[in-house]
């Protein structure tokens, strides 16, 4: 629920750039169906410049020209390809979250099963971290929804983040408003 909020805000943003005088910068990557798969075109890289395109044409009407996204076709590329490209393509990011990393970091696990203290090393070795900051990312996903958008904003740090869980959930608005008060000092 909360990731789905927390996304739907970088899809805002995303699509508002791509829509400025500079356009879409950087091409979504897909590749077409291999074995076993539905037949088409598949996504291998650009999610969220995908997602960015579709909110930008349900906003147009029926009479104005769509919004096109540009492609690369890379022939020969797996699921397995295509995702290791996507997480590489994400941590690469300069902007990269705690919670896109968390993210990052849940889909790992789901999608291979890692759980635990053994899956944690798994994910940190996977993506070149720390078992601590995967575990750090992830707790981040535990804040309430509003808590995880203000770090995805930036307007918290991931260290504040986390400072927020250890406090009890009917202080954290008090906490919140002395730590602003503070910084306007």
């Amino acid at each position: 629920r909360g990731v789905t909020h927390v996304t739907a805000c970088y899809t805002e943003d995303i699509a508002a750039s791509m829509e400025s005088a500079d356009g879409q910068i950087q091409p979504i990557v897909v590749r077409p169906a291999s074995n076993g798969e539905e037949s088409g075109w598949h996504l291998a890289v650009g999610r969220r410049r995908r997602d960015a395109g579709m909110f930008i044409n349900a906003a147009k009407s029926a009479k104005e020209e769509p919004f096109r996204l540009a492609a690369v076709v890379r022939h020969g590329l797996s699921k397995d390809d295509s995702f290791h490209m996507a997480i590489s393509e994400n941590l690469k990011r300069k902007n990269l979250s705690a919670v896109q990393l968390g993210m990052i970091a849940k889909d790992l696990r789901e999608r291979n099963k890692w759980q635990g203290g053994r899956g944690t090393k798994k994910v940190a070795d996977y993506l070149g971290v720390s078992p601590a900051t995967v575990t750090q990312a992830e707790k981040i996903l535990t804040l309430p929804t509003d808590s995880q958008h203000k770090v995805a904003r930036g307007e918290w740090t991931a260290q504040t983040a986390f400072e927020m869980l250890n406090q009890q959930p009917d202080k954290r608005a008090d906490v919140e408003r002395t730590a602003r008060e503070l910084q306007q000092r």
